[in-house]
């Protein structure tokens, strides 16, 4: 009984407490998160600064700056708050457009968005440079610029204009100034967002060389530039310019160096030979004022000729290039070519080699002129290496020259020189100019080596119409000859042959001042000096160019071979004088059969200039074999003691042949 009694106290005891539990009181609700703010746009000055933004809320506060406004917004939170102020940073805004950022404000499980919108800042618009010269031809150029706005490009004049901007660089197309003088124009770069706020470029441009007639060459010479600009004006005027300036800046043999040293003097160091009245003059200058109109057409620069096989030598021509680049950004530069000594086929090729190594990298160097080319081509011509002076500083007068000056002309004109007939004059001893006395193909060669330069300016052409002199004479014949007549084929060591040229159906008359003809269907080129004919006397003859004093010396041999030929050794004391024998004018000339004539002083007599007309004995016009019998069987033996090692005097202009 006592057992069941504690069984139902337990369960009652159980009951009471369980009943008990079911009265206890449960804690109130959680309030709901929640977030207020003032407004959510607020307005930032353009300067660094605050935003005070008021927040109510009943959590605690996180800030989240937006990605796209980190760069200029910031918060930096020293403690949580509960209903009171985030105070939102901003730094200056370096553009001139007006931005805005968003702030997210989080408490709890709530947030508020805030946009902050700051100011645009000041407009700045600044360049990289604010005037350039730009070529008178015509160019693009690139103008830098920095701005934090969008900027409008407006040139002030119609021949400028604004093309394309890409990261900071306006384009400005610049044509040509074809009005007659110099000119400026100005490009504004204006602020979109305030037109006030502007930068200035200035472009200046001298007046472009637009007259086809007019041409203008300076020089930093040395003999190189002296030997081709000697005879450059008459060939210029001849290819059709009225408006000719030619200019040779030197200072002795002046070589690279020496012109980078001398080129910023102010004082007159240089001579400059210049062309005035058709006249060379000779002045004492600075380079600085001669370079200063910047005017010139060319700038031709180039080594000396000792110096142009020698490639070290030609690192000089760049700091010479920035030197002219000072004051003349824009006219082109041409490099004149040196030409090798004579048998220098290998220095030759060293100068070829520096000129496409050296002269050709550099992009300022726009022209190449192949002077020491087209002197390379005619030695393999009938001319070989008579072209130069014997110490090879100097190109000939008579035919080395001629070739640089078309050479010039060619290159720096791009014109044709086929129809050119310039060769230099020389005076005769009464003051007037009386031409050389050319073979018929001395000019057909120049073009042809000098054309063939142009198109191939650093390599060799080989003369294709004018092969190397070979003599018609039959040297056995001439050797039994002479033997026969008391010359020992072992004297005939002594002597060396004279190139002859023969003109078919052409005749002297020297008993009338210098005057010559030649049958007008003859297949012969005609020689200066020589007029056209229809007379079947031409038909009978042969004849020589003029030969000047110097050229049969006392001691040359006239030569003879075939005894149905005789020759007239016509004369004149002046060209322009006739030879009648009256008023103490020597007569002219018989004709002549003896095998050999040995030059003398009573030879020459008063006679400053000797011609051959060859004809036949019976006076009957000749036939394609006595043609032959006159190549084969006329001679003139020159003794080499009179003009040193072989020909060589002949390249200094002293042998007119």
């Amino acid at each position: 009984m006592k057992k069941k009694l504690l069984a139902l106290l337990a369960v009652s005891s159980l009951i009471l407490m369980s009943c008990h539990k079911e009265k206890k009181e449960e804690p109130a609700p959680a309030e709901p998160d929640a977030i207020e703010v003032a407004t959510t746009s607020f307005v930032a000055e353009k300067g660094e600064g605050t935003v005070e933004i008021p927040v109510s809320a009943n959590a605690k506060l996180t800030v989240t700056i937006a990605n796209d406004a980190q760069q200029w917004l910031y918060y930096s939170a020293t403690k949580a708050m509960t209903n009171s102020t985030v105070v939102i940073g901003y730094h200056a805004n370096p553009t001139a457009k007006q931005r805005t950022g968003n702030v997210t404000i989080t408490a709890g499980t709530e947030k508020a968005v805030v946009a902050i919108t700051q100011a645009a800042g000041d407009a700045i618009v600044e360049l990289g440079a604010t005037s350039q010269k730009v070529n008178p031809r015509g160019e693009t150029i690139s103008v830098s610029f920095t701005s934090n706005d969008e900027v409008n490009v407006t040139p002030s004049v119609t021949w400028i204009k604004a093309k394309e901007v890409k990261d900071g660089v306006q384009t400005l197309e610049v044509s040509i100034n074809d009005s007659g003088a110099a000119r400026e124009g100005e490009v504004v770069f204006s602020a979109a967002s305030d037109a006030n706020v502007k930068a200035t470029f200035t472009v200046t441009q001298k007046a472009a060389n637009i007259d086809p007639n007019a041409i203008s060459i300076l020089a930093f010479g040395n003999t190189g530039t002296t030997a081709a600009m000697n005879y450059l004006y008459p060939v210029l005027k001849e290819m059709g310019y009225t408006s000719i300036r030619l200019g040779n800046l030197y200072i002795d043999d002046s070589d690279l160096e020496k012109h980078i040293a001398s080129i910023s003097d102010s004082t007159n160091v240089y001579k400059f030979n210049c062309i005035e009245d058709e006249t060379w003059v000779t002045k004492d200058t600075s380079a600085v004022s001669v370079l200063e109109p910047e005017d010139w057409d060319y700038i031709v620069i180039g080594q000396t000729v000792a110096n142009a096989a020698d490639e070290s030598k030609y690192a000089a021509a760049a700091d010479l290039v920035k030197a002219i680049r000072v004051s003349n950004p824009f006219t082109p530069i041409a490099w004149n070519m040196g030409w090798a000594p004579k048998n220098g086929a290998e220095q030759y090729e060293a100068i070829s080699d520096a000129v496409a190594t050296i002269i050709k990298a550099n992009s300022d160097i726009s022209v190449i002129i192949p002077t020491g080319t087209a002197i390379q081509n005619l030695r393999t011509s009938h001319f070989e290496d008579n072209l130069t002076s014997s110490d090879n500083k100097n190109l000939s007068y008579n035919i080395g020259r001629p070739v640089a000056a078309y050479t010039w002309a060619a290159t720096l004109t791009g014109k044709s020189i086929d129809d050119l007939k310039y060769l230099p004059d020389d005076l005769t001893d009464d003051g007037k100019a009386a031409r050389y006395q050319y073979e018929s193909d001395y000019l057909p060669a120049i073009k042809e080596a000098v054309k063939a330069a142009v198109s191939a300016p650093l390599k060799v052409t080989e003369s294709v119409n004018y092969a190397p002199y070979k003599s018609a004479v039959d040297m056995a014949l001439l050797k039994a000859g002479m033997a026969a007549l008391g010359y020992p084929e072992s004297m005939l060591n002594n002597y060396v042959e004279m190139p002859v040229t023969m003109i078919h159906n052409a005749f002297y008359n020297s008993s009338a001042a210098q005057k010559s003809t030649i049958a007008a269907d003859s297949p012969s080129t005609i020689m200066a000096g020589f007029s056209g004919s229809t007379g079947s006397t031409n038909r009978k003859f042969a004849a020589t160019h003029v030969f000047p004093h110097d050229a049969l010396p006392v001691g040359t041999l006239i030569v003879l071979l075939d005894n149905t030929l005789q020759y007239r050794p016509e004369g004149w004391k002046t060209l322009s004088t006739a030879n009648d024998g009256k008023d103490g004018r020597p007569s002219r000339p018989g004709n002549v059969t003896a095998n050999v004539t040995e030059v003398t002083d009573a030879w020459w007599g008063t006679f400053t200039y000797r011609a051959f007309n060859i004809s036949k004995r019976d006076g009957t016009e000749m036939t394609d074999a006595d043609w032959a019998k006159v190549h084969k069987g006329f001679a003139i033996m020159v003794p080499k003691t009179s003009i040193g090692d072989g020909l060589e005097n002949y390249g200094d202009g002293s042998w007119k042949w």
